[in-house]
């Protein structure tokens, strides 16, 4: 008889580690949820303060932060661009000098 009491302390005691184990869980859980509500809520309201500042934007000056945004993000992709175009001009040069060159020669042999 005393050892059932034992042995169902025991698995009370093993219940008991376990609620607290997952009750540990759960604050942790909740913990990670309320931060995570407190980025979305700072998030939210900074959206809403760029949308308020875009709102009150003219047409405008609506086309200029567009376009200003859109030099900065491309501006890499347009100077390789430009780069690029200005290696094939001087290459189209050093072709046409050439052919000048050789023309000029022949004239004169």
């Amino acid at each position: 008889m005393e050892e059932k009491i034992l042995e169902k302390e025991d698995k009370l005691e093993k219940k008991l580690e376990e609620i607290e184990l997952k009750s540990q869980d759960i604050i942790k859980k909740n913990e990670s949820i309320d931060k995570q509500k407190e980025e979305i809520t700072l998030v939210r309201e900074e959206l809403r303060t760029k949308l308020s500042d875009i709102a009150k934007l003219t047409k405008e000056e609506a086309k200029e932060l567009i376009m200003k945004q859109t030099e900065e993000i491309y501006e890499k992709d347009v100077i390789d661009i430009i780069e690029k175009k200005k290696k094939e001009i001087k290459l189209k040069e050093k072709e046409v000098a050439r052919e000048i060159l050789i023309k000029a020669v022949q004239q004169y042999s």
